[in-house]
């Protein structure tokens, strides 16, 4: 407030504390050969840790540079399940703030899904990701294993089945009967 030579009201403001801890400070007034101090105590922010999606379903094929996003106001630290050794977290592994976690997921040749998870836990709070990878289903006419249909042309004179695969190159087998 303004200077003064009786009683009057100090008015002061604080800004909102965004960390988890307490955190103090001080108003002094002084005159008259007379201090007197006035300290602040303002609680901290209750701690907030959310990821974004929960869940996501992926395909059987391996795909990497997934991402989720974290909003915490704590220190937080991802991790995968111990028994998911088919995701990798690639980057975000932990943060003090908000942020994003990366993350691969290896080919899986099960004909049912699986469910793995990835847990960012911190200041008391887990949060959990749950990955449900698809089960493979057949490929129709996928030679060279890349999820993509070749083009087979089978030669009734030698028994033989000529491919023509997707991603490059050709072979010849001789599989039948020859006519």
């Amino acid at each position: 407030g303004s200077p003064g030579a009786s009683n009057g009201t100090v008015i002061y403001s604080v800004r909102a504390n965004d960390l988890i801890t307490v955190r103090t400070g001080t108003v002094v007034v002084a005159g008259g050969g007379i201090r007197r101090t006035c300290t602040v105590v303002q609680a901290g922010a209750t701690p907030m840790l959310a990821i974004d999606p929960t869940s996501t379903n992926v395909p059987p094929y391996a795909s990497s540079g997934r991402r989720f996003a974290v909003v915490a106001n704590v220190p937080w630290t991802a991790s995968r399940g111990a028994l998911d050794t088919w995701i990798a977290v690639t980057a975000g592994h932990s943060g003090s703030g908000n942020g994003t976690v990366t993350y691969d997921v290896a080919v899986s040749s099960l004909a049912t899904a699986r469910t793995g998870t990835i847990a960012v836990a911190g200041g008391g709070i887990t949060r959990t990701l749950i990955v449900r990878q698809n089960a493979v289903a057949a490929q129709v006419n996928d030679f060279d294993g890349d999820w993509i249909s070749d083009m087979a042309v089978f030669q009734p004179a030698g028994g033989n089945w000529s491919f023509l695969y997707s991603g490059g190159g050709r072979a010849t087998i001789q599989f039948g009967w020859s006519a």
